[in-house]
């Protein structure tokens, strides 16, 4: 409720207050430095750090940068538990029992976002374990279909939730223009706004493999509990996958779009400038 009424993303909000959490559980910090107990569960410390944030008072004003900048202040370890990718927290989706999930997550443009490709439920069909190309070909193709309702400004409940045929996306959507479209069409153009986007991250902010990687904790501490108990991802076959990702998108080893790949979307304005 608190979120919802300071206009607050819940996800990034849980997650800054888990890391302050950990930092106290760990001895990273103590009462003197946040001015009142911590403890796992209580409901009441949520509430305070909440109001910490929104008016901005003692590290109220750290947390609301996010945990990759409150880790960069407490230092002392806690970067290893500041969950995020991109400077985005995680979605609640424990991914290191879902490589694919997990490989969305490193790929999406803003950082560990669910929204851009939600794959978790395909891990849980293909395997739980699997690291294979057929990972990465679902990941692209949820990252180019679960943008195309943002482009036509409609509902993914219909696709996602209720299970209709996208197909049906492409006849609105020809009926609205006047013009035939299949739904190849419009996933293509999907494809030439996410290579857009990978080509504008790498020419403002040099994006590439190196950020397009998740923390080290998912590789180094296992699931402690319940079905999935004592599964971890494995770095090596995580690498490969999105070595495979980047194959498949036509991207070079450090993640930019070749030359040939944005002529081949016609992009070649983006190619000019990404490559002179």
């Amino acid at each position: 409720y608190l979120c919802e009424y300071y206009g607050w993303d819940t996800i990034s909000t849980g997650s800054v207050i888990a890391v302050m959490l950990e930092c106290f559980q760990r001895g990273l910090l103590t009462k003197d430095d946040v001015g009142f107990e911590l403890s796992w569960g209580n409901a009441e410390t949520g509430y305070q750090f909440i109001q910490l944030i929104a008016e901005r008072r003692g590290f109220g004003t750290l947390m609301a940068l996010g945990v990759k900048a409150l880790a960069r202040y407490v230092k002392k370890g806690s970067e290893k538990f500041a969950m995020h990718v991109k400077g985005l927290e995680i979605s609640a989706y424990d991914h290191r029992a879902a490589p694919a999930m997990a490989l969305s997550y490193a790929t999406c443009d803003i950082g560990a976002h669910h929204n851009r490709s939600w794959a978790i439920t395909y891990d849980v069909e293909a395997g739980r374990t699997s690291y294979g190309r057929d990972k990465a070909e679902k990941v692209i193709y949820l990252q180019h279909m679960r943008p195309l309702f943002d482009k036509l400004g409609v509902c993914r409940l219909y696709w996602v939730e209720l299970g209709i045929d996208p197909n049906i996306y492409a006849e609105a959507y020809s009926a609205v223009v006047g013009k035939e479209f299949i739904l190849e069409d419009l996933l293509a153009c999907s494809e030439r706004v996410w290579n857009v986007t990978r080509a504008m991250a790498v020419l403002r902010k040099g994006i590439s493999i190196k950020d397009d990687m998740l923390p080290a904790r998912d590789f180094e501490d296992p699931i402690p509990e319940g079905s999935t108990k004592g599964i971890k991802l494995d770095h090596e076959n995580f690498i490969n996958l999105l070595k495979t990702y980047y194959q498949l998108r036509g991207w070079d080893e450090s993640g930019k779009p070749t030359k040939e790949k944005l002529i081949s979307l016609r992009l070649e304005d983006v190619a000019e400038k990404l490559y002179g």
